[in-house]
């Protein structure tokens, strides 16, 4: 009976996680920002600044595409874009936790962390380098 279990459980992740194979050659994918939801921690040392934030995927067939870190003058905006396949995907949202850095060369002793939300709204905060 066990053994039954365990083998119904894995048909079933299996048919639930294949229709999340995004990187099928012939499906049509859209790219996107992922909003960026949460602050959680920004600390620095003499080389860099570390900071720690929240991300929310709209649903489980995203993928990250890479981390991007744009310093422009005070400002250092945060964004993290997405690809995901058009079709139908389960509305479910998924939290990430990322950890990142930033060199401290070149950057004045105080700037704004600005980390993408919306094409209008983004979630901003001062953080003097000490």
């Amino acid at each position: 009976m066990k053994r039954r279990t365990l083998l119904s459980s894995f048909i079933l992740s299996v048919i639930i996680f294949s229709g999340c194979d995004i990187f099928s050659s012939t499906d049509d994918t859209v790219e996107a920002l992922i909003p960026v939801t949460q602050i959680d921690s920004i600390t620095n040392d003499a080389e860099y600044i570390y900071f720690t934030y929240i991300y929310t995927k709209p649903t489980p067939c995203w993928k990250e595409l890479d981390y991007l870190n744009e310093v422009d003058g005070d400002f250092i905006n945060v964004k993290v874009p997405g690809v995901a396949s058009a079709k139908a995907c389960s509305p479910v949202n998924l939290s990430y936790i990322k950890p990142d850095s930033i060199s401290v060369i070149g950057l004045p002793a105080e700037v704004t962390f600005r980390f993408f939300q919306t094409e209008t709204t983004w979630i901003d905060t001062t953080y003097t380098i000490q």
